[in-house]
């Protein structure tokens, strides 16, 4: 069980999960990590650029995602940076093998196979970037986000919501969006939980937060939901204020501290100042 986000922007792509596993069998729930990436950078003037990443997360039979994963990792090399069209026909023509060997064999009932649903995200140094889901062995690109796990219908109901306001979103807000998401799934999915993992691709190369800004800003997200019905209740009453401060005076408090959380991750600020540097050369 899971809950995995994506979320395609013009420049980048976001992929986040939880880490918590459960094994039915043993009744037990464990943490482990649910993104992989890889990538590649080559230094081009005084930024890295990006040659080619992706990064794949999944829900479903838990050894038959991790050995897909492994498969994909190895099509980033020094000497293979797939166009874009080229990793979507090689993710289309494994999957279907990948589903007639492993899957199909298993049971005639659909409910008894050990299936698999992913989201793989994409960019080459041609900076096109790429979000797809996969339903068993079917790929569909998504233009805006994708969802995956037993958390995926209450994720897909905030992320819609979102996206009416944001969209064209930017990075960051699309980094911050997945955190809130996958807070609140966590929150109140059962099966969903532990810490989240985060990576996002840009043209400067792949960018993995860290766990302890992932935990700071799950913290944040718990400061975020104490807030919201307090804006709820005063555009209903008029009355602005929670019980220490003005709406607008807490609201523009927790920004600057989810601003300066990312800001400490070393990982971010070196991506900042890399994508800074490259506007600027």
């Amino acid at each position: 069980m899971t809950i995995g986000v994506g979320i395609l922007t013009p420049d980048s792509v976001v992929l986040a999960a939880d880490t918590q596993m459960s094994w039915t069998d043993f009744f037990m729930k464990t943490g482990e990590g649910k993104v992989s990436w890889s990538a590649k950078t080559e230094p081009r003037g005084t930024a890295p650029s990006l040659t080619a990443g992706m990064a794949i997360t999944g829900a479903g039979h838990a050894k038959y995602v991790q050995h897909i994963q492994r498969h994909f990792a190895n099509l980033i090399t020094t000497d293979k940076h797939p166009s874009l069209a080229d990793f979507r026909a090689h993710a289309e023509t494994y999957l279907e093998s990948f589903y007639k060997k492993h899957v199909a064999p298993i049971s005639a009932k659909e409910s008894e196979r050990p299936n698999v649903w992913l989201l793989f995200a994409y960019q080459n140094a041609d900076n096109e970037v790429a979000l797809f889901s996969t339903s068993n062995n079917v790929v569909t690109p998504e233009h805006t986000y994708g969802v995956v796990g037993v958390g995926a219908p209450y994720a897909e109901m905030l992320l819609s919501r979102l996206f009416r306001m944001f969209w064209p979103i930017q990075t960051e807000e699309a980094i911050l969006s997945a955190v809130y998401v996958i807070k609140n799934v966590k929150d109140n999915v059962p099966d969903c939980g532990k810490e989240t993992d985060l990576i996002f691709l840009s043209k400067t190369g792949a960018v993995v937060l860290g766990p302890q800004t992932m935990k700071m800003l799950d913290a944040l997200m718990e400061e975020a939901a104490f807030l919201e019905p307090y804006t709820i209740s005063g555009i209903m009453s008029g009355r602005f204020k929670t019980e220490t401060d003005t709406l607008p005076s807490a609201i523009a408090e927790l920004r600057r501290k989810i601003i300066d959380c990312l800001h400490t991750d070393m990982a971010y600020s070196l991506w900042l100042r890399n994508i800074h540097v490259k506007v600027n050369s």
